[in-house]
């Protein structure tokens, strides 16, 4: 992981900008933090596919009638 990748994911989960709803899956939040790059997000939107990953396969199987339980 890149040094400006790694403070972008690390200060976004540090000011608490990275957040679940109510169906599970992990969003991102801007709180008066000023503006972000296209890169800054697509290293966030990179870092929500990663913590969404597992979640995201469980409503697959579920969807699919494998609920894992």
């Amino acid at each position: 992981m890149s040094d400006h990748k790694k403070t972008v994911v690390e200060k976004a989960h540090e000011y608490g900008d990275i957040e679940p709803l109510d169906d599970g899956y992990q969003y991102f939040w801007v709180k008066d933090r000023g503006a972000f790059s296209a890169n800054d997000l697509r290293l966030i939107a990179d870092e929500l596919d990663r913590l969404n990953e597992n979640w995201n396969g469980d409503i697959d199987c579920y969807f699919a009638g494998e609920n894992k339980g």
